[in-house]
């Protein structure tokens, strides 16, 4: 995984897209400079799934307005029209305030941001992340979980936990019909080295006759070789903007 996490806007921010190879670097890169669909970056403590967030939010375009929200600050962006915003996810009980669930409604559904990046889903705002994504909006967030599987597991009891009238069922279709694509980072000892990498990428296509996910596997790191189907992906994304 190589995309260099320092920022950059305009005309060198499109010259370092084109100098990234056909990778999966380069797929992910691609989609967030088109706004082609929703991520979700998944991977335990430490694996640097905010890192690839910043990473890739150097890629975002820069002619719309963006949003960024976050329990603490994190997330290092430079965007000529960015809403930053940092709240926190729950609040005692009299404490006066606004949550982060409540702050991610209000621009979903009050202000137009081309993306919505929200740092970590911890609570009740993976319901409001999954919302915006149903409605169209394209939003980027990362996840704890160790694999793309267990992250969308986690995702769906944080909804769960927010809305439990809403039922299993109708979570997951939620996520099947707003999220586009995991991402997986891992660490991996290398000769010694511990290293933060990129070890799979799924594409949610719906779900099938058992009421489980379809995942589409675009990349796995085992063995360090692609499924070679960037470019059908690259296609059916377009298609989906």
């Amino acid at each position: 995984f190589a995309i260099n996490s320092e920022k950059s806007t305009g005309s060198e921010s499109s010259r370092r897209f084109q100098s990234l190879q056909n990778t999966p670097d380069r797929f992910l890169a691609w989609m967030v400079s088109t706004l082609s669909g929703s991520l979700m970056i998944a991977g335990e403590m430490g694996s640097g799934k905010t890192t690839l967030l910043n990473a890739l939010s150097g890629f975002l375009p820069v002619s719309a307005p963006i949003a960024a929200l976050e329990t603490f600050r994190e997330l290092e962006i430079q965007h000529p029209f960015l809403l930053r915003t940092v709240a926190p996810a729950e609040l005692s009980p009299g404490t006066p305030g606004v949550t982060l669930d409540w702050v991610l409604n209000v621009i979903y559904t009050r202000m137009n941001p081309a993306a919505i990046l929200v740092g970590e889903v911890v609570g009740n705002e993976a319901l409001q992340f999954l919302k915006a994504t149903c409605l169209g909006r394209k939003a980027l967030t990362t996840i704890h979980g160790g694999t793309i599987e267990e992250a969308l597991m986690r995702l769906e009891q944080l909804a769960l936990a927010a809305a439990p009238e809403l039922g299993l069922a109708a979570v997951r279709s939620m996520v099947a019909m707003g999220l586009d694509v995991v991402a997986l980072m891992g660490r991996v000892n290398r000769s010694g080295r511990i290293q933060r990498t990129l070890q799979a990428i799924a594409t949610i296509k719906g779900i099938d006759a058992t009421g489980n996910y379809r995942l589409d596997y675009l990349y796995r790191a085992e063995g360090e070789q692609n499924t070679p189907v960037f470019e059908l992906a690259y296609q059916q994304m377009e298609g989906m903007k």
